[in-house]
């Protein structure tokens, strides 16, 4: 059976492999239903009393998601 540490090290980094590719795969059929996206750059928000800057923004039907 697996009796060398070299049949071993193929059989752990097939799995390892084939775990990393199927979890990277998990979100490629990920639709995006927004209008626009904005992302990089300095977004500034007016929600609640203080000013906040955030990472990124969303719009879809004209509102802020």
């Amino acid at each position: 059976m697996l009796k060398t540490p070299h049949s071993i090290m193929k059989l752990w980094l097939f799995f390892v492999l084939a775990s990393v590719s199927s979890f990277m795969l998990t979100g490629c059929n990920a639709k995006n239903d927004a209008d626009q996206i904005f992302y990089n750059g300095d977004i500034l928000t007016m929600a609640g009393k203080e000013a906040a800057y955030v990472e990124a923004l969303v719009v879809k039907d004209g509102k802020i998601v």
